[in-house]
C-alpha cells in the first residue's frame, strides 16, 4: 500500500517506489464519484512511476496483480 496526502492548494506529482508489480489506484478523492472509490479487485493500474494527485486530496494505491 502507499497513502499520498497532498494538503496543497495546487496539484502535485508523486514519484511512487519501484515494486514488482505495478501500482493500482484504489482510492483518490479528487476524482468525481464513484471513481473516486472503487473496489480494490478493479482498481485502475497507473502507467509509469509517478502519480498527479489533486489538490487537497488523499489518494491510496496498492500494488498487485
Amino acid at each position: 500500500m502507499h497513502l499520498i496526502l497532498n494538503g496543497y492548494w495546487e496539484p502535485l506529482e508523486f514519484e511512487l517506489p519501484a515494486t514488482a508489480k505495478p501500482w493500482r489506484r484504489w482510492i483518490d478523492t479528487s476524482l468525481p464519484s464513484p471513481q473516486d472509490a472503487v473496489e480494490w479487485q478493479t482498481a485502475e493500474q497507473i502507467q509509469g512511476s509517478r502519480y498527479r494527485a489533486g489538490a487537497r486530496s488523499v489518494v491510496m494505491l496498492y500494488s498487485g496483480g
